[in-house]
C-alpha cells in the first residue's frame, strides 16, 4: 500500500493505482518514461535508467510543446560529443511507437551510424518493464514490429533512393552534416526525399541530428533556417510561424564537465587562468527552462583543461569541435578557417551590440546632392553603422559578382559594396580602428547600370568620396560612374613591358598576388583587434559569416566553403588595402535658390557699389 501525507492531506492508494498513475503519466511525457523505464548501457557496462541532462530535457520539452500546440515537431540538434543526443533521440522514437500507431525510420550516412541507432532502440524494446497493454515490439536485426501496428525501419544515405517508398511519423536522421556527396548521389535531396515521405502533422517528429563538420552544407544551411527553442518556448501558443526547433547545449552546461575542487585547487586554478579561459569564464553563460544560471566555474575549466590534454592534443580547436562553447565555435573548428578565431569572436560580439540603421538615397531636384531617408529594412536600400561626420576619410570598396550566368546557380554571388572610414587616433579616446560603416544592403545581385546608381549615390553621400572597384567583372560599372562625374577612382599602377613604362589603369585587378595581399591584410586586422594602430570594426553580421566560412582547403588555397559566399571577405581586403588612400569628408550643402525680392536687392546694391567704384577711380572723392 502506498500512502501520501502532507500537513493537510493524507491519501492511501494502493500499489496498482500508483502503477497506473505512472503509467498514465509516462505515456503522455517521453521525459518521464525515460527516466522510469528507459534503460541504457554505460560507460562502465552497467545498465541503468536514464538521467535526463540539459540537452535531453530541450528534446522532450521542444517535442511535447509542440504536441502540445498542434506543430508538426520538427528538430535539429548540434550535438557534442558523448553527451546523449542519440539516447534520448532514440527514447523518443520508441517512444511514440509504443504510444500509436506509427511508422518510424532510422537514417544514417554510414551502416555503422544506423547500427548504433537501432541497438539503443532495441535495449529499450528488451529492458522495457512498462505495461503498454499490449505484446512486448519484436525489433530484429532488419525491422521492428510492434504489437499496435507501428514499424520500424532503417536505411543508410547511400541509397539514393533511401524511404521514398514509405510514409513515416518519426524520423531520425543522424550525422547528417557528415553524409558523403558523390557524383551519383547527393545528400541535400536525399534528406529532401526522406523528409517528403512525411505528413505535415501534428504529433508527427523529425530530428536531424550531427556534430558540426564545418560551416556549409545541408547541416549548417538548416541549423541556420531554424530558430534557437529558446525563443520558441517563448513565443505564445499559436503565434510561433516558423518550422525547425534548433537545440544546442554547450559543454559547460553538463554535471560530468565540471570537476570538484577543494578551496586551495580553486585558487591554483584562478591564479593560472589564460586569456582564454578568463574569456570564457566572462562572457559565456546560458539559461535552462526551470531558471537556472548555467556559467562557468573553475571547476569547469580544471575540467577543460584535462580533456585538453587528454582527449584533444592540447588543441583547443579540436575541444571546440568536440565540446563546442556554442554553435559558432563547433562550425567554425570543424574547418580550418583563415582568420583567426578570437578575432572572429571579437567581431562578431562587437558587431551584435551595434545598432544598424536602415534607409535610401534620394536625389535632390538639381540631381547635384543627396539626403538619407528612414526606412524599413523590408524597404531599405543601404544599412548604415555611422553617418559620415566632418573631417573623417571615406572610401568606397567594391567585389562585383561574376555575371549574369552566375544568377542561374541554386546560390549565385553577389554584389559587395561597402563604405569604409580610416582609422584614426583621438587625444581623448585613443586608436579607434577603421571601420566597415555603410553598405548596400547584402545579397545584391542587380544589373550594373542599377548598382553603378546606388553606388554613386552612396560615394556622394560620404563626400564624393574614392571608390575602388575591382576591374576583374567589371562589365562597364567604372565607366559609368565616371560618366555621372564628381567620384574619384582608383587606379592601380601597371608596367607596360613593351615600351619599359609606368602607367595608370582604373580598378583594383585581383591576381593570385593581390589576392594574397587581400587575404594577409584582412586577416591582420582581425586578429590585431586588442592592439593599438590596428584591428578594424566589420560591423556587418553578413561579413563576419562570410570571414567564418572561409577556409583552407587540401590545397593550402583559402576560399569561401561549398554553398558559402567571399564576396565580402574579398571587398574587404581591398577596401583595407587601400585605406589609407580615404579621402577627407567635407559637408557640402547643396545651393538654396534666394527668393526673388531678396535677389532684386542684392542687384540693386551690386550696381550701387559698382557706379561707387567707378566714381573714386575718377577722383569725385
Amino acid at each position: 500500500m502506498s500512502t501520501a501525507t502532507s500537513n493537510e492531506l493524507k491519501i492511501n492508494i494502493s500499489d496498482e493505482e500508483a502503477d497506473e498513475l505512472l503509467r498514465a503519466a509516462c505515456k503522455n511525457d517521453e521525459g518521464a518514461w525515460s527516466e522510469s523505464f528507459g534503460k541504457i548501457l554505460y560507460k562502465n557496462g552497467d545498465i541503468k535508467l536514464l538521467d535526463l541532462n540539459y540537452l535531453q530535457e530541450q528534446v522532450v520539452e521542444s517535442i511535447i510543446w509542440c504536441r502540445q500546440n498542434g506543430y508538426p515537431c520538427r528538430i535539429i540538434i548540434l550535438k557534442p560529443r558523448q553527451k546523449g543526443s542519440s539516447t534520448i533521440t532514440t527514447a523518443c522514437l520508441y517512444h511514440m511507437l509504443q504510444r500509436r500507431q506509427a511508422n518510424g525510420l532510422i537514417i544514417g550516412g554510414e551502416f555503422s551510424q544506423t547500427d548504433n541507432l537501432w541497438k539503443i532502440t532495441r535495449r529499450y524494446s528488451d529492458y522495457d518493464k512498462m505495461r503498454w497493454g499490449q505484446k512486448p515490439p519484436r525489433i530484429t536485426n532488419e525491422r521492428g514490429h510492434f504489437d499496435n501496428g507501428s514499424t520500424l525501419e532503417k536505411e543508410t544515405a547511400q541509397d539514393s533512393e533511401a524511404g521514398r517508398s514509405g510514409t513515416f511519423h518519426f524520423l531520425l536522421a543522424t550525422e547528417i552534416g557528415r553524409w558523403k556527396d558523390t557524383p551519383a548521389r547527393n545528400s541535400a535531396e536525399i534528406l529532401t526525399g526522406v523528409l517528403a515521405c512525411m505528413p505535415d502533422l501534428p504529433d508527427t517528429v523529425a530530428v536531424l541530428e550531427s556534430t558540426a563538420q564545418g560551416p556549409s552544407g545541408v547541416f549548417y544551411d538548416r541549423w541556420n533556417d531554424a530558430d534557437d527553442w529558446e525563443h520558441v518556448r517563448a513565443t505564445k501558443s499559436g503565434e510561433w510561424k516558423g518550422r525547425w526547433i534548433r537545440v544546442f547545449a554547450p559543454w559547460y552546461a553538463f554535471q560530468d564537465s565540471c570537476d570538484s575542487l577543494s578551496p586551495y585547487e580553486q585558487e591554483e586554478v584562478r591564479r593560472s587562468l589564460t586569456p582564454t579561459e578568463r574569456d570564457l569564464m566572462s562572457n559565456y553563460s546560458t539559461r535552462g527552462a526551470d531558471g537556472r544560471l548555467y556559467e562557468i566555474t573553475v571547476g569547469h575549466i580544471s575540467w577543460r583543461r584535462k580533456i585538453l590534454e587528454a582527449e584533444c592534443d592540447g588543441d583547443e580547436t579540436k575541444f571546440d569541435r568536440e565540446f563546442p562553447t556554442t554553435p559558432q565555435h563547433a562550425f567554425r573548428a570543424s574547418a580550418r578557417t583563415r582568420f583567426d578565431r578570437d578575432g572572429l569572436d571579437w567581431q562578431r560580439r562587437h558587431a551584435t551590440a551595434q545598432e544598424c540603421k536602415y534607409g535610401l538615397l534620394e536625389l535632390s531636384q538639381s540631381g547635384k546632392s543627396v539626403s538619407w531617408r528612414q526606412t524599413s529594412d523590408e524597404e531599405c536600400i543601404f544599412n548604415i553603422y555611422e553617418k559620415p561626420r566632418e573631417g573623417y576619410y571615406y572610401l568606397i570598396s567594391a567585389d562585383l559578382m561574376t555575371g549574369q550566368s552566375q544568377v542561374g546557380g541554386k546560390d549565385p554571388d553577389c554584389h559587395s559594396v561597402l563604405v569604409w572610414r580610416k582609422g584614426f587616433f583621438d587625444r581623448d579616446r585613443g586608436w579607434t580602428p577603421p571601420a566597415m560603416v555603410a553598405r548596400i544592403k547584402p545579397e545584391c545581385r542587380w544589373d550594373i547600370d542599377i548598382l553603378s546608381e546606388w553606388t554613386w549615390r552612396l560615394a556622394h553621400y560620404y563626400g564624393k568620396c574614392l571608390l575602388v572597384s575591382e576591374i576583374n567583372c567589371d562589365r562597364g560599372f567604372i565607366e559609368l560612374i565616371r560618366s555621372k562625374g564628381d567620384i574619384p577612382i582608383y587606379q592601380r599602377e601597371i608596367f607596360n613591358h613593351v615600351n619599359q613604362k609606368r602607367s595608370k589603369a582604373f580598378g583594383w585587378h585581383t591576381s593570385s598576388s593581390t589576392r594574397l595581399q587581400i587575404e594577409e591584410t584582412l586577416a591582420r586586422n582581425i586578429r590585431s583587434y586588442n592592439e593599438d594602430g590596428g584591428g578594424v570594426h566589420l560591423n556587418c553580421l553578413s561579413i563576419i559569416s562570410e570571414c567564418e566560412t572561409f577556409c583552407v582547403n587540401n590545397k593550402g588555397r583559402a576560399e569561401a566553403l561549398r554553398g558559402s559566399h567571399d564576396d565580402d571577405v574579398l571587398s574587404s581586403g581591398i577596401g583595407l588595402c587601400v585605406i589609407e588612400q580615404a579621402t577627407r569628408y567635407r559637408n557640402r550643402y547643396e545651393d538654396i535658390p534666394i527668393p526673388r525680392d531678396l535677389r532684386k536687392a542684392e542687384s540693386k546694391l551690386q550696381r550701387k557699389r559698382r557706379g561707387t567704384g567707378i566714381l573714386q577711380r575718377k577722383g569725385f572723392f
